[in-house]
């Protein structure tokens, strides 16, 4: 009798399930070769460093902005001599302005690094020294073209001189202090401008200034010149002018007269508080009628106008307006200062009936 055998069928492992298994297994090796890659550095170190190439960054931007400024400060000091007045103020004003930013922005920035805080002290003193020591040169540069005797504005200018070039030792401070930190850490060096205010010490020393001011003193356009001008052609009246006759302008009946005139400063300072006057006299009165008023702030070349009204007028007869500007003090040419109009004002028109 023959025994059929009976072969057991091994059961199969369905093949999407090899591929998800081979899939994951994967995936873990993936995730175990980046967890021990020991190329990778931890968070907090890249931070550190990252922390520190910020700051380095930073201070780079702004020391550069400080050394344009210091060429351009020394271009004024070798051709202030070129330069008129009007052009040195303009320049010396523009370093302050941007000196005050860059001391400011370098206050207000977000905390340095721990490590730096030492070093910011010495930075935050350069860019204050600065700020402080271009504005006190641009005061005492002014007086010394103002005085006679140029001692104390000499003084002025020598310690103004020599805090500039403190501040380059305050850098210099810095740059060392940075260095120091930046070793220590173990981190590729960020790099930092060098920066150099003055260029040279000698600069500041009293003979040196006291024979810089005597050179800028013999140049006639470093002279302060005051004075003011009305524009001829620049008058107008209200009422307005009808017609001339024999010389003189005929205004519309108007029991006062408003004038406008335009006012120049010819001088190199600003003036204050400019007088300007408008004087009206008429043939049948032997007291002038005067009115003032008075331009509060007007720059070197600026041109401002002005009206004067509420003049009281006489229709129908000869009056003789003046009006002047200034003068101001210290002014030399007051031939620019006056100008005269002949006028009448129209008589009111006879009522009817």
């Amino acid at each position: 009798m023959a025994v059929t055998r009976r072969r057991r069928r091994r059961s199969k492992v369905p093949f999407p399930t090899i591929v998800i298994i081979f899939v994951l297994l994967i995936l873990l090796l993936l995730y175990l070769i980046g967890t021990f890659d020991p190329r990778k550095e931890p968070a907090a170190e890249a931070e550190k460093t990252s922390e520190l190439a910020d700051y380095a960054r930073e201070v780079s931007t702004l020391v550069k902005r400080s050394n344009t400024v210091a060429a351009e400060f020394r271009e004024v000091w070798d051709q202030a001599t070129s330069l008129s007045r009007i052009e040195l103020e303009e320049k010396l004003n523009k370093a302050i302005e941007e000196s005050n930013k860059i001391a400011e922005e370098a206050s207000g920035h977000e905390a340095p690094p721990p490590q730096m805080l030492k070093a910011q002290t010495y930075l935050q003193l350069t860019f204050d020294l600065r700020a402080e020591a271009i504005d006190d040169y641009r005061k005492a540069l002014f007086n010394a073209l103002e005085d006679i005797n140029v001692d104390v504005a000499s003084s002025q200018m020598s310690r103004a001189l020599l805090d500039l070039h403190l501040s380059d030792r305050a850098y210099r401070y810095f740059t060392e202090e940075f260095r120091l930190v930046v070793s220590a850490s173990e981190e590729p060096a960020p790099t930092i401008p060098n920066s150099s205010f003055l260029g040279e010490a000698k600069m500041y020393q009293p003979d040196q200034v006291q024979s810089y001011i005597a050179n800028l003193k013999r140049e006639p356009d470093l002279e302060i010149i005051r004075g003011v001008a009305l524009l001829p052609g620049s008058v107008q009246f209200s009422p307005g002018i009808k017609t001339r006759e024999g010389g003189y302008h005929i205004l519309l009946n108007s029991p006062t007269l408003a004038v406008t005139v335009a006012v120049q400063n010819q001088g190199n300072q600003v003036e204050n508080n400019v007088p300007v006057t408008a004087t009206l006299k008429v043939e049948d009165d032997p007291t002038p009628r005067k009115k003032t008023t008075s331009i509060e702030v007007i720059q070197p070349g600026e041109t401002k106008t002005v009206t004067i009204s509420g003049i009281p007028t006489t229709p129908g007869v000869k009056s003789l307006l003046t009006i002047m500007a200034g003068p101001v003090v210290g002014e030399k040419f007051l031939d620019n200062n006056k100008l005269e109009d002949k006028i009448i004002v129209e008589a009111p028109a006879p009522a009817e009936g």
